[in-house]
């Protein structure tokens, strides 16, 4: 497994439009405030989909193909197919990378049963769809991902420890 990189060779036009994340969608991308997803998708109205995440540090995915081999068992279960191949769709996240100029975020792969065939309520005639989007990694106390001086975070940790059963 190779050491995926992205956020090389970046034009400051890509950068402006692209700044707050790219994504895929429909097969094309686009800067991540215009992406949309169908309303009819069932994805969306029936939450027949599946998805994964990775994330890039420093430039570089953090264990890309793990994530994507996980994606790609998920959607054999669920008898998607997103017509993208892994390959395919490891050279979509690292162009949103790309675009964006990223170099800490947060990745996104999608797919989606799609939307049927008017008059169908049938699952196999509809045409799966993907998705993929990037946008900045952000801490849990909302900081974006950026080289700062250290900083210090409070965290309150319960003192009840909740039974597995219980969950």
């Amino acid at each position: 497994m190779g050491r995926e990189t992205a956020g090389h060779g970046v034009t400051a036009e890509d950068r402006g439009a692209y700044a707050d994340g790219a994504a895929f969608v429909e097969g094309r991308f686009v800067p991540v405030a215009e992406a949309r997803v169908p309303i009819l998708d069932w994805g969306f109205l029936r939450s027949d989909a599946t998805y994964d995440v990775a994330h890039v540090w420093r430039g570089s995915f953090f264990r890309l193909e793990d994530h994507l081999e996980r994606f790609v068992r998920s959607m054999e279960q669920l008898r998607l197919n997103p017509s993208y191949d892994r390959g395919e769709m490891r050279d979509i996240l690292i162009e949103c990378v790309r675009l964006s100029g990223l170099r800490d975020a947060y990745a996104e792969i999608i797919c989606t049963r799609g939307i049927p065939r008017p008059g169908s309520r049938d699952p196999r005639e509809c045409e799966n769809r993907f998705y993929a989007f990037v946008v900045p990694f952000i801490w849990m106390d909302g900081t974006l991902c950026e080289p700062k001086t250290p900083r210090m975070t409070t965290l309150f940790l319960s003192a009840v420890t909740l039974n597995s059963r219980s969950l």
